[in-house]
């Protein structure tokens, strides 16, 4: 249970972000992104437009090789899907029952006044420069709502800090370091330790700078997207 009473969800971009909520206590039921590879542009497209482009419009699988062996992926434009069978309408049904599950939960969160942080770990350094978009998107859909979004770039090891970016959001570095515990947990205990929609709080933190690194640079995010069909 969150300390502060606030409803996280795993924005992705991958699984690591849904996992690190789990073992916090903090994720207790399964959500659509919580483990799938995802491009920012497609979790801002699933809440302008009611999850429509959330799966591939022909499910086949793709494979290509890996270091590991063979990865098989069901790709779309934005999201890869690879720890599910997508050609098993089950599957498709538990998708859609999460859906269902997240947008039930966010409108539960607004007529209740349950404050809501949103996370995600940054695919591209241009992740959180399409907040706006994100920002608006959730206020069109569930405009009472009050949220924050973190952006967290584990991707690069860094010192570990906090920024605002403006009033909803926050950047994190939060990269795996043996002498400061797993990625992400910087994040989570400021953001269960303080009362991060106080603005005071929310003001303290530094302003992000404008020449901070701020994650992988768009060829490298999008590699492993590239080497995937991509027609739907």
């Amino acid at each position: 249970m969150s300390k502060n009473n606030y409803f996280y969800l795993s924005l992705g971009h991958r699984c690591y972000t849904a996992v690190y909520l789990i073992e916090r206590g903090l994720r207790t039921v399964a959500y659509p992104f919580d483990h799938i590879m995802s491009q920012f542009d497609g979790i801002i497209d699933c809440f302008e437009n009611d999850f429509a482009n959330f799966f591939p419009k022909e499910i086949k699988v793709t494979e290509y090789p890996t270091p590991g062996g063979v990865a098989r992926f069901y790709a779309s434009k934005n999201f890869n899907i690879g720890h599910f069978d997508l050609s098993d309408p089950a599957v498709i049904n538990k998708f859609k029952e999460r859906i269902e599950r997240l947008d039930n939960k966010l409108k539960e969160c607004e007529n209740n006044n349950v404050k809501t942080v949103f996370m995600r770990t940054v695919l591209c350094h241009t992740d959180y420069l399409k907040a706006d978009r994100f920002i608006n998107a959730i206020k069109n859909k569930y405009p009472r709502l009050e949220f924050k979004i973190i952006f967290i770039n584990d991707i690069k090891r860094q010192e570990r800090k906090i920024f605002r970016v403006n009033d909803q959001v926050m950047f994190a570095h939060s990269s795996s370091n043996p002498n400061q515990g797993p990625r992400n947990k910087n994040v989570i205990d400021f953001t269960e330790s303080n009362d991060i929609f106080d603005p005071e709080v929310w003001n303290s933190l530094p302003q992000l700078p404008k020449n901070v690194d701020t994650g992988n640079d768009e060829f490298k995010a999008k590699l492993s997207f590239s080497r995937l069909d991509r027609k739907s």
